[in-house]
């Protein structure tokens, strides 16, 4: 065998004829052999390079490699003293951390975007500690309820859940329930004449429902000059059907306004203070006009037991109630006209003939009334010069 002395690298070897080279010994720099049982721990052959024992390398390792050549890691543990940091890191199967490890990521704030979905989630689940939620959580109930136990320091916005002991038309007039309101109509004919009438305000008159026609403005007609300056808002609908209103100011014995109106349902004086000395009437288009709301003296607010149902909304009467003064001898109903319709008819019907007369209702299941459709209480009255009363509340849910 032909051996050889390399002084850079301190070889002895052998070259055969199939051009491989082979290690048979391996010296130190001072020639003395290190293992001739065991040459240089590395084997150069074939498609691989095998590397029993510790390799240390000094500097950096670039190492390149692409979706078509990718470069498999198996990381087996991570230490707590060490930070690991990479774009992108496939992991598939179990991953297993020791206790340490897990002691460690008790302290790490972690940032998720975007959604986080959990399944295989137990069926009990214990969270001690604080629990911080920033912005608004849904929460869809299924067939099993959400139960919450202990002291829960909170503030609730937002519909409660179903079965919750929250009001349910508490929450309509806090405006938590999209697409429902709720409205409560009231009026009084101040001294009713035995003679057959709508309760508001003019005495001894059924109401005026045309007399607005398919749109128009409306007059607000001062009666008393102390009542100049004041604001009064005039609410109904416009020509569509729709929620319209609009504020005069009383700036002599007639103003006239610019917001058409098809129905006039409410108006008040939007002042604070002072309520008004006279009569205030809402008149349909220019002075001289049909009245079609009247703020009594005194009253800051006119009081009319007749409503028409917005355009887009479906109402449901829930209750009324309708009062006669002393010996009032009558009967009442609650009247309706649909939409296209010339006839008003009865829905529901009651007695006054009681000293001091009341009488109250409430309906098992919500009388109702589709949209544009008039209501009024209509009182036919055998007695004279009595004060009666009325008031009915209805529930809007959107179309």
């Amino acid at each position: 065998m032909a051996q050889f002395s390399a002084r850079r690298q301190d070889w002895f070897g052998s070259i055969s004829n199939s051009n491989i080279f082979e290690v048979t010994m391996l010296t130190n720099k001072d020639g003395n052999i290190v293992d001739s049982d065991n040459p240089l721990p590395v084997s150069i052959g074939g498609e691989s390079i095998t590397i029993t024992g510790d390799v240390t390398i000094p500097g950096t390792i670039s190492v390149t490699s692409d979706t078509a050549n990718p470069i498999h890691n198996h990381i087996t543990q991570v230490g707590t003293g060490d930070i690991l940091t990479v774009d992108y890191l496939p992991i598939g199967g179990t991953v297993a951390l020791d206790s340490a490890s897990l002691a460690a990521l008790e302290n790490i704030n972690a940032t998720v975007s975007g959604s986080v979905s959990v399944s295989n989630f137990p069926a009990t689940q214990t969270v001690d500690g604080i629990v911080g939620i920033a912005g608004d959580v849904n929460v869809t109930q299924g067939t099993d309820p959400w139960v919450i136990s202990g002291t829960v320091n909170a503030n609730i916005v937002g519909s409660a859940p179903p079965g919750s002991s929250k009001p349910f038309y508490l929450e309509v007039q806090q405006g938590l329930i999209p697409g429902y309101q709720f409205n409560h109509k009231f009026g009084a004919a101040p001294s009713m004449a035995a003679t057959t009438a709508t309760v508001w305000d003019v005495d001894d008159t059924l109401y005026p429902w045309d007399a607005l026609g398919s749109g128009s403005i409306v007059n607000v007609e001062r009666n008393d000059t102390d009542d100049n300056g004041f604001i009064v808002t005039v609410q109904g609908l416009d020509e569509n059907y729709e929620f319209a209103e609009e504020e005069i100011t009383i700036t002599g014995a007639n103003q006239v306004g610019s917001q058409l109106f098809t129905r006039v349902n409410r108006a008040f004086i939007s002042d604070t203070g002072t309520t008004n000395e006279g009569n205030i009437d809402i008149e349909a288009a220019a002075a001289g006009g049909t009245t079609v709301a009247r703020i009594t003296a005194g009253y800051g607010q006119t009081l009319m037991a007749v409503y028409t149902i917005p355009a887009g909304k479906t109402a449901y009467l829930i209750n009324m109630a309708c009062t006669g003064s002393s010996d009032t001898d009558a009967s009442g109903s609650i009247r309706k006209r649909e939409f296209g319709s010339n006839t008003f008819r009865i829905q529901h019907t009651f007695e006054l003939q009681i000293r001091g007369g009341q009488y109250n209702y409430t309906f098992g299941a919500p009388l109702v009334f589709s949209e544009k459709t008039d209501i009024e209480i209509r009182i036919v009255n055998r007695s004279n010069n009595k004060r009666i009363t009325s008031a009915f509340d209805v529930l809007l849910v959107d179309n």
